[in-house]
């Protein structure tokens, strides 16, 4: 059983990897996104249309990566279930003396026949 204890180990370190990642990511995009918005409201010049369309399009974002991670966790979950070899099923190989040889006649050719007359 150490390819499933392998394959298991390599799965969960990539899962970690991503989500440890993913995380630093999103805390250096909540932490852009306070930038953006403290810049906003000091921003005398910025209209209020734009400021509005700038904040939205973080929330925008931020909904779209967390759909993202969870995306990326379900494809997780279905490669632990398809390597999940406790439940898998593997038939035993048949020997030789179990097979079945199953003969058919083959048809007999029959000779053309010409005909003279």
């Amino acid at each position: 059983m150490e390819a499933e204890k392998l394959a298991k180990q390599m799965i969960g370190f990539q899962k970690t990897a991503f989500n440890h990642t993913f995380d630093m990511l999103m805390a250096i995009r909540d932490h852009s996104e306070d930038l953006t918005c403290s810049w906003c409201e000091k921003n005398g010049i910025l209209p209020e249309p734009s400021k509005k369309n700038m904040i939205e399009w973080g929330h925008s974002i931020k909904q779209s990566l967390e759909e993202y991670k969870k995306l990326i966790n379900n494809g997780f979950m279905a490669i632990e279930n398809c390597f999940d070899f406790s439940k898998m099923h593997v038939p035993s190989k048949a020997s030789p003396s179990d097979e079945k040889i199953i003969e058919t006649k083959q048809p007999e050719k029959e000779a053309p026949t010409t005909d003279e007359q």
